[in-house]
């Protein structure tokens, strides 16, 4: 099946996902420069398993530093395309997701830390879900 331009199940070089979405090689949530993008959607997510232990779960956990994106996604209603990375510049198009849940709230938080054994400052939790 293809989505977005990408075969699920296919692992991509992050330069052709740059190429394709925008944004840059390091972003974790995709948001190209606002000429390309003037809204400043997320319009794509690139995640580590070893960075964030959940997400086979479709949480995922974010520091300050990811605030501003982790929101901006966390509020629009696009699925937009996600890849899990899978080995030295092999990321892997697992489908397209969007936000079904968000929460900055504290408790929230400490629960998924404690469930993903995770030791950084976390703001903002997210759950996604898969399009149908």
């Amino acid at each position: 099946m293809q989505m977005a331009g990408f075969q699920i199940g296919t692992e991509y070089p992050r330069d052709f996902i740059r190429k394709w979405l925008g944004g840059n090689n390091t972003q974790v949530l995709i948001r190209p420069g606002k000429a390309r993008n003037p809204d400043r959607k997320v319009v794509g997510c690139c995640f580590r398993s070893d960075k964030n232990s959940e997400a086979t779960a479709d949480v995922f956990l974010f520091g300050a530093s990811y605030l501003p994106a982790a929101r901006a996604f966390a509020t629009q209603q696009e699925f937009v395309p996600f890849f899990v990375k899978r080995g030295t510049n092999r990321w892997q198009f697992v489908g397209n997701h969007r936000v079904a849940e968000y929460s900055e709230d504290p408790g929230v938080i400490a629960n998924h830390k404690a469930k993903a054994r995770h030791d950084a400052r976390v703001e903002i939790v997210l759950r996604l879900e898969r399009q149908p």
